[in-house]
């Protein structure tokens, strides 16, 4: 909906960026805007996105029936009509957010526009293909097609540079306006004189596409970023969280266009076909199989997702016991003990210790000798309570690859044998530190922060080609000791809770749950402050300048939100209990003179520049990741149904 396509809500309608057609129908939507707002106050703007998405659905329908010129012509005028009421949502919530902030949620507005658009664009498409595949025009239902495919990735570049804070220009003939006059156009006179002009314009509109994305995705790399407006200037930077959630919601609909105009041709038939050629028949049933095959694989995969896991069934209807408690933490043992004979510096990371931080926990610290005590911590289980097995992550830090070779050997081995015991096994993830002299780094297929040593022997956290140096101290291994006696080996309480937030360049993962209080937990995640702004916006403007310019009301809604559920059994959720622990032990540290705080300063800086200074690829996989820890992540990585076969590619993810 070219009316509100990346028009930010505090820049003004005539911006450097806007194109001819915007401003010159900027005085016109406004008219229309004033009698709306004035006359129909009950009237939202996403009520006029869906109407002229329904609308122009009708009008598509009629271009696709339509035969003579005239109902064509007719069709034509209605598509345009349908489509410029896309310029009035946009202009509507702006003005109806400038009387009263937060009236409109412009988060959802731009996922509502971004669907919107694609929607009138795959309707449209869809009804030319159509329509040229009832005149026998291979010629033109082809070259619809590709206008059709091509019509989403020049917007997706778009938003993915105002993602970024880039701004990109928004005309030419491969812009929302240039894409949506064309197909009117070819709509209206698919032929002049014997001359296929529906296909021609289509083709045109399809080349002009691919040429204005890779403009703008050139610009959405190398371009420069937004700065903040001097005193007097206008403020034209992107909403960086907006357009990103933009971004996502136009991604799934540019999938869904191209899935829908796959299925479109396994259903369209050839108009001069007989009806009783055997050819006719063998092709309708192979076009009918092909899509009662995709139907059928994403039901399967549906159900099969919300099967409680992949374990022996006597095994998932089992409970969380003492005797695979106790076979948790033998596991742990063992392999420590495995550590010790073969010299193997590890350390265990992520739930195997955050497991046993519950809300209840009382923890001291021994500072000299880098210990951690836990008393009345959670009992250990190896079975989560969605029926699935824990996983197990480990960190080598050893320069000698056999000995890697030889711990994932052991560990295979210890599996197979549960297996053969019908017992279960927690998946255990091992990542090593890259040396030199090890196996090279693939940045390009990592999608997850890992530790390296260069020549010098410096030690960085590095995600592609984003990293930053960091102390070797900040490796040393920490020992947690539990009620038993049981040891295990992990790092500083500060990384442990840090690492949650640097671990995927998309912030802390959906599985770990939501928040944290990063002044006082020192983890860093701008999106939940975004996420705050977002909950405050049906307060007064004076209440949200005030809430806005205080830290602490800010904390205080935090804990409200998130610290008073109990989504776990252990009461909060796993990254506030761990960062819990971390504030614990700065504040004793700085009776002592230890300043943790500034020993991890290091980490902090690196999960910012991973954050909100990426290179460009890893900026792509932070979109990626989100989405994927959004979608089936959790039940790639806890094993879970049909999907979680796939679990061992988490292992792969560190380059």
């Amino acid at each position: 909906m070219a009316g509100h396509e990346h028009v930010q809500p505090d820049a003004k309608a005539r911006n450097p960026y806007a194109s001819l057609a915007r401003r010159l129908a900027e005085k016109p939507v406004k008219a229309v805007v004033d009698v709306v707002d004035e006359k129909t106050p009950w009237l939202s703007p996403n009520h006029i996105t869906f109407g002229g998405t329904v609308s122009n659905g009708i009008a598509s329908v009629l271009a696709a029936k339509a035969e003579a010129p005239k109902d064509r012509i007719i069709a034509a005028i209605a598509l345009g009509v349908t489509g410029a009421t896309d310029g009035i949502d946009g202009t509507l919530a702006r003005r109806r957010n400038s009387k009263k902030p937060g009236s409109h949620n412009s988060r959802k507005g731009a996922i509502y526009d971004a669907t919107g658009d694609r929607a009138q664009e795959l309707f449209q498409g869809l009804a030319r293909v159509y329509a040229a595949n009832k005149r026998g025009d291979k010629l033109g239902k082809r070259a619809a097609q590709f206008a059709t495919i091509t019509n989403p990735i020049s917007s997706d570049a778009r938003a993915f540079a105002g993602a970024r804070g880039i701004n990109v220009p928004e005309g030419g003939m491969g812009a929302r306006f240039g894409r949506a006059a064309l197909a009117i156009v070819s709509t209206a006179a698919p032929e002049v004189k014997g001359t296929k002009t529906q296909a021609a314009i289509d083709f045109v509109s399809g080349v002009s596409n691919l040429r204005t994305f890779a403009k703008r995705l050139s610009l959405a790399k190398n371009g420069e970023i937004e700065k903040a407006p001097k005193d007097g200037e206008k403020d034209l930077r992107p909403n960086r969280t907006a357009e990103k959630e933009r971004l996502k919601a136009m991604l799934v609909s540019t999938l869904a266009t191209w899935g829908a105009t796959a299925v479109t041709e396994l259903m369209l038939k050839e108009p001069d076909t007989k009806k009783d050629s055997s050819k006719d028949k063998g092709s309708k049933v192979k076009k009918t199989l092909a899509l009662g095959a995709v139907l059928s694989l994403g039901v399967a995969t549906y159900l099969k997702s919300r099967e409680r896991g992949n374990l022996p069934q006597e095994v998932t209807e089992q409970k969380p016991t003492e005797s695979h408690g106790q076979r948790y933490l033998g596991i742990i043992s063992e392999f420590e003990d495995y550590s010790r004979e073969h010299k193997l510096q590890h350390l265990y990371v992520g739930g195997a210790i955050a497991d046993f931080e519950g809300k209840d926990t009382q923890v001291t610290f021994d500072h000299e000798n880098m210990r951690v005590y836990l008393i009345n911590h959670p009992e250990p289980s190896m079975i989560r309570s969605d029926g699935t097995v824990k996983d197990m992550d480990i960190i080598l830090m050893t320069r000698d690859q056999e000995k890697i070779k030889a711990a994932r050997e052991y560990f295979a081995q210890k599996a197979a044998e549960a297996k053969q015991l019908g017992l279960p096994y927690p998946q255990v993830s091992i990542e090593s530190i890259y040396y030199p002299e090890g196996p090279n780094r693939k940045a390009w297929k990592q999608f997850v922060s890992a530790q390296e040593v260069d020549e010098q022997d410096n030690i960085s956290y590095v995600l592609g080609e984003t990293s930053q140096q960091i102390p070797w101290e900040t490796m040393a291994p920490w020992t947690y000791v539990l009620e038993d006696g049981t040891e295990i080996t992990g790092r500083n309480p500060v990384a442990q809770a840090i690492a949650y937030s640097l671990r995927v360049p998309s912030g802390v993962k959906k599985k770990d749950l939501e928040p944290k209080e990063f002044e006082k937990f020192y983890i860093y995640d701008q999106k939940r402050f975004d996420r705050l702004k977002q909950d405050i916006r049906g307060k007064t403007p004076a209440e949200q300048a005030r809430i806005l310019a205080n830290p602490e009301e800010q904390m205080k809604m935090l804990r409200a939100k998130y610290l008073g559920t109990e989504p776990r059994d252990s009461g909060f959720n796993k990254t506030a209990l761990v960062g819990r622990v971390a504030h614990q032990l700065i504040e004793e540290g700085k009776e002592l003179g230890i300043d943790y705080k500034a020993m991890y300063k290091s980490w902090i800086d690196y999960t910012i520049k991973l954050h909100n200074e990426p290179d460009f690829l890893t900026f792509l996989k932070g979109l990626v990741t989100e989405i994927y820890w959004d979608t089936i992540g959790t039940q790639v990585a806890h094993g879970a149904g049909f999907i979680g076969k796939l679990s061992s590619f988490n292992d792969k993810m560190a380059g």
